[in-house]
């Protein structure tokens, strides 16, 4: 249905790889519209959706503290365990180690409270038989006074057991431990304001990222040191 300039849906779109023609899907079942999620894709040929609201001109509003798996194979969506609080504004990571990876949520809007969190959630999934779950979400409370919301880029790197959490304001970025479970802050590049849309991508010791303002930069993972390209 459409109100005033707003579009409710529950589609998505994709395009094949052969001629990239779009092709409209069905989005998640129970999620008439969706912003402010996150959407990751997987290693098992399959994307998750994760929390998120629908909103209109009208000013009604839905949140939503559901998480959908898409099989690109099969065109399904299968509902996974909810998250324990409506949320939206968080992002997330999927951290791949083996026959299983986890999905990693960070921050957030807490729509009961009305508070931003500084919490980290974390879901097991098992890549071993047809469906195979290790565990419900498991929430980490880090006693830290950021709430790591609003991010430009959110960057796994699996074979050194981090993600790299970078701000969408041009300041405070991060790496997290996996293992530890805690937060360092890493540097930043103070010569532009990271946008909050862009696109990351990893060779070796160096991420990149293009933004929609026109930047392109980059991360030395060994050097631990952002600059401008």
């Amino acid at each position: 249905a459409e109100t005033s300039g707003y579009v409710q849906t529950n589609k998505m779109w994709c395009l094949k790889s052969e001629d990239a023609t779009p092709v409209q899907k069905e989005g998640p079942p129970g999620m008439n519209g969706n912003a402010y999620f996150t959407f990751l894709a997987a290693p098992d040929n399959t994307l998750w959706v994760v929390g998120g609201y629908q909103y209109s001109a009208s000013g009604s509003q839905q949140y939503y503290d559901q998480v959908y798996q898409y099989n690109i194979s099969t065109d399904e969506w299968i509902e996974k365990p909810k998250l324990d609080k409506k949320m939206y504004y968080h992002n997330g990571a999927i951290y791949n180690k083996g026959s299983k990876y986890m999905l990693y949520i960070f921050g957030g809007y807490d729509t009961n409270s009305g508070q931003y969190l500084n919490e980290v959630r974390v879901y097991n999934h098992s890549m071993r038989g047809s469906d195979i779950d290790l565990g419900k979400w498991q929430t980490l409370s880090l006693n830290s006074s950021y709430t790591y919301n609003y991010l430009s880029g959110v960057v796994p790197v699996s074979d050194r057991d981090e993600i790299y959490l970078f701000s969408s304001s041009g300041g405070a970025s991060w790496k997290f431990n996996v293992k530890d479970e805690k937060f360092t802050s890493i540097s930043s590049y103070s010569g532009c304001s990271w946008s909050r849309t862009g696109y990351w991508a990893r060779k070796e010791s160096v991420i990149a990222w293009a933004g929609d303002n026109g930047t392109v930069l980059k991360y030395d993972l060994d050097k631990q040191t952002a600059s401008g390209i």
